[in-house]
């Protein structure tokens, strides 16, 4: 396995510095050379709504790793 990564959507409380922020997420990033069974399997008990190939919309986060050579990317998700 190459990288795991939380995709952010939200954060609570941002605009108020002093007061708890909560960051808010319903996508994982998995980088692996795995095939998707294994991933789902990985991921079982935290029960996603799916678990799919690719990063979200197709479009690469500008802040995304370097895939190595003969891994892909799955993302597991909440809806």
């Amino acid at each position: 396995m190459q990288d795991v990564l939380v995709e952010i959507t939200d954060i609570d409380n941002l605009e108020v510095p002093d007061d708890d922020m909560w960051a808010f997420s319903d996508r994982v990033y998995i980088i692996t050379s795995a095939n998707l069974e294994e991933v789902e399997r990985w991921v079982e008990e935290l029960i996603p709504d799916e678990v799919e190939e690719g990063w979200s919309y197709g479009k690469l986060p500008e802040s995304a790793p370097q895939i190595s050579e003969g891994n892909k990317v799955y993302a597991a998700w909440w809806d």
